[in-house]
């Protein structure tokens, strides 16, 4: 598990990477993003610009990412199965995820290593959330509990899902929004500017307000 903000003011910026220009987390990991985090100006030439997480949990609790780019998926965010049967969960309680961008490159991946078959979806400006492997065992959660998803775009290569993105070809999404979520201002290329869901969705709103406009 690792916790970044939890004491003290923590500043990731202006990296470099192919994968997570800010960071990176491989398969299981558990992340919590608190308050005094702020991931800003990182660029990925794949996926993720601000973070790129193999699968495991996200947990983002007011931090700051705003202003990454990603050549494919991610500019903010990128959560993915690729390889194995796995697990995603990504909640987000307050915070912002602005300003980021996604699908600038059609550059494809040539790198070798443990990444598996990329889906160059080029999508997802503020976050990717993906599982694109052959297996039907993966479970996808995303709650969507407060904070704001705005400003984010998609270059010109990019495709769905300026604001969020999220496909799972195989196994099952369960997608909550509550509790005064904000979600504005952000343009795709293609289908939706503000949220793209893709198969296998199932979705609940709840409680609360959300704003989804612009």
């Amino acid at each position: 598990t690792f916790t970044i903000g939890a004491s003290g003011n923590v500043l990731i910026k202006g990296n470099q990477a192919s994968f997570g220009g800010g960071i990176v987390t491989e398969v299981s990991s558990n992340l919590s993003l608190n308050q005094n985090v702020t991931i800003e100006e990182n660029t990925a030439t794949f996926n993720g610009g601000g973070i790129m997480i193999e699968q495991g949990t996200v947990t983002m609790a007011g931090a700051k990412i705003r202003n990454n780019t990603a050549g494919n998926n991610g500019g903010g965010i990128d959560l993915a199965i690729s390889r194995i049967a796995g697990t995603i969960s990504f909640t987000m309680t307050g915070g912002e995820i602005t300003g980021n961008r996604a699908g600038t490159s059609n550059q494809t991946d040539n790198l070798p290593g443990s990444h598996g078959p990329m889906e160059w979806d080029r999508s997802g400006g503020g976050i990717s959330i993906t599982a694109n492997n052959a297996t039907t065992s993966n479970s996808v959660t995303v709650n969507l509990r407060g904070g704001v998803i705005s400003d984010n775009h998609l270059g010109d290569y990019g495709n769905d899902g300026g604001g969020v993105y999220v496909n799972v070809t195989t196994g099952s999404v369960s997608i909550t929004l509550t509790n005064n979520i904000q979600i504005e201002n952000n343009t795709a290329n293609r289908y939706g500017g503000g949220v793209y869901f893709g198969n296998k969705t199932t979705m609940s709103v709840g409680a609360g307000t959300m704003t989804v406009k612009d």
